[in-house]
């Protein structure tokens, strides 16, 4: 006979609207941080569903949020998280973990357990939303990131070493996966991506384009329909500003000394690699075409 351990539950329900979101505390937090959870979940959950929806309709979602350790949620979903993941949302089952002990409470929006919640609870709203219709991955956690003032400190850093170095990942090798290597920078581009978007043509685009998908379940046609262009059109638009925004000279004038004087070495030696490799290519075809054999 298997022995069941009963955990202490602390159940709390919250009606909102037709739509519920129900949290779990199964690590006894203490009441700021319970309250803190609480409210803002309320918050998030009635914003997001009038960010889709509006104010005069809504969904009747389901949400259920638990908050629990990295271990307890390893072991109940049968996956293993990386100590980078803060949230899990599973769209599915309509889930969302916090992971538990939090690690940035209110330093809002850096990261925090505000923009935690925001973030996961947006995307069982979009899920919900949406149905079957699919987005791309980028668009899905950048307006995610958008919707809850998410801010990475290093963007421009990261950005701009991409440019640089020639190492920014196109929209379209983000449209189902992000890399485990470049993770960070997957996530930056995103949110920069859709920033770019609602610059130009406003918040409320976004909104366009999610009617559009989930009604045509296109999301290139929804796209065309939305912002008079092509998802290709835009994907280019979008990397030439970023490669005019973020450079070696946004490094230089923004970055730290430290990062700066990285910057300005890389700003004279590559001009003089590049002209060095040429210099090495046009010797190597002289020397073939003079019957010189090449090693």
């Amino acid at each position: 006979m298997k022995i069941l351990v009963l955990f202490f539950l602390l159940f709390i329900h919250l009606n909102i609207f037709s739509g519920t979101l129900s949290v779990y505390d199964n690590v006894k937090l203490n009441s700021e941080e319970l309250q803190l959870v609480n409210s803002v979940s309320r918050e998030a959950f009635i914003k997001i569903n009038n960010f889709f929806y509006g104010t005069k309709s809504h969904s009747d979602l389901k949400i259920d949020l638990y908050i629990e350790t990295k271990s307890v949620i390893e072991k109940s979903e049968g996956i293993l998280l990386s100590d980078s993941i803060l949230g899990l949302a599973i769209p599915a089952e309509n889930k969302i973990y916090l992971v538990y002990p939090f690690r940035n409470i209110r330093d809002y929006p850096y990261n925090s357990l505000p923009s935690l919640i925001y973030h996961e609870i947006f995307h069982l709203v979009l899920s919900d939303y949406l149905k079957t219709s699919k987005i791309p991955l980028w668009l899905n956690e950048g307006t995610a990131m958008h919707l809850s003032r998410e801010f990475i400190g290093e963007k421009f850093l990261l950005l701009s070493w991409a440019v640089a170095l020639n190492r920014l990942i196109t929209l379209f090798n983000l449209n189902n996966s992000f890399p485990e290597n470049r993770l960070t920078l997957a996530y930056v581009e995103s949110h920069n991506a859709v920033s770019y978007l609602v610059d130009n043509n406003g918040e409320t685009s976004l909104q366009i384009l999610f009617e559009k998908v989930r009604r045509t379940g296109n999301f290139e046609e929804a796209f065309f329909q939305t912002y008079n262009k092509s998802y290709l059109e835009f994907s280019n638009e979008w990397e030439a500003h970023v490669r005019k925004e973020y450079n070696l000279f946004t490094l230089l004038i923004q970055g730290n000394v430290l990062w700066g004087f990285f910057a300005l070495r890389l700003i004279i030696f590559l001009p003089i690699k590049k002209y060095l490799n040429k210099k090495k290519l046009e010797q190597w075809k002289s020397d073939e075409e003079s019957g010189v054999e090449i090693n």
